[in-house]
Formats: structure tokens, C-alpha cells, sequence
């Protein structure tokens, strides 16, 4: 398990990164395949075992973690790193109504994992 203080380093660097990218919000994308499962667990300390998920990061916002109805999210919203877990079939239509900088002219958003899962898979 990794702790409270390395999550904040984690957060604080990430959102960082978004600020100096001139980016609003980061979506970041995982699934279960081995090699990728990491994209999740660096922010969530959730271990995808099955399907996908996503996350988005908004720029003063908390993270938002989007998984596939069933156990998955129960459990990850235990785990306690990411407050707001959602479950639910259509992520990305529920990622596209939750995006608060839509309504923002020029907004940008970057996709983590976007060549090796999104394009393939979604």
C-alpha cells in the first residue's frame, strides 16, 4: 500500500504537469491487460482486474475514478485515494457530462494512454 504523503507527490506533480501543458484536465485511460493496468493504479492504487477504466484530473478539482458497474468500484472506493468513484456502463459519455471545462472556450485535454489503450479497445 502506498501512502497518504506519496499521493499527494503523485497528485502535486500531476497537476503540475497539466498546469505547464496548458492543459484544463487530464483523462487517463486503463485496462486489465498486464503492461497498462499502471495508468489507474499510479493515481488510485487500484489494481484493474477486469475491463477498463478511466480517470479524469481537473485542474482544481479532485480526481474522478470511472469504472465498470459491479464489484470493481465498491472495492476501489474503499481504498480511500480517490473519493469520487463511478460506476457505470457508458464512462465515456458519463466523462463527457462531467467535464466542467467544456463550457470553457479553447479548453484543451490531454488523453494518458491514448496510442496504447483508447484507439484499439474503445
Amino acid at each position: 500500500m502506498v501512502t497518504v504523503i506519496e499521493r499527494e507527490r503523485r497528485y502535486n506533480s500531476i497537476y503540475k504537469q497539466i498546469k505547464n501543458s496548458d492543459l484544463q484536465a487530464i483523462i487517463i485511460v486503463g485496462n486489465a491487460e498486464a503492461n497498462q493496468r499502471g495508468y489507474i493504479r499510479y493515481i488510485s492504487d487500484w489494481r484493474l482486474w477486469g475491463g477498463y477504466g478511466f480517470a479524469v484530473m481537473e485542474i482544481d478539482e479532485d480526481p474522478i475514478l470511472f469504472l465498470g458497474s459491479g464489484s470493481q468500484s465498491y472495492w476501489a472506493r474503499d481504498i480511500k485515494w480517490i473519493e469520487d468513484v463511478r460506476d457505470n456502463i457508458d464512462s465515456i459519455g458519463e466523462i463527457c457530462n462531467t467535464l466542467k471545462i467544456f463550457n470553457k472556450k479553447g479548453a484543451k485535454i490531454g488523453i494518458v494512454g491514448l496510442n496504447n489503450i483508447l484507439q484499439k479497445k474503445v
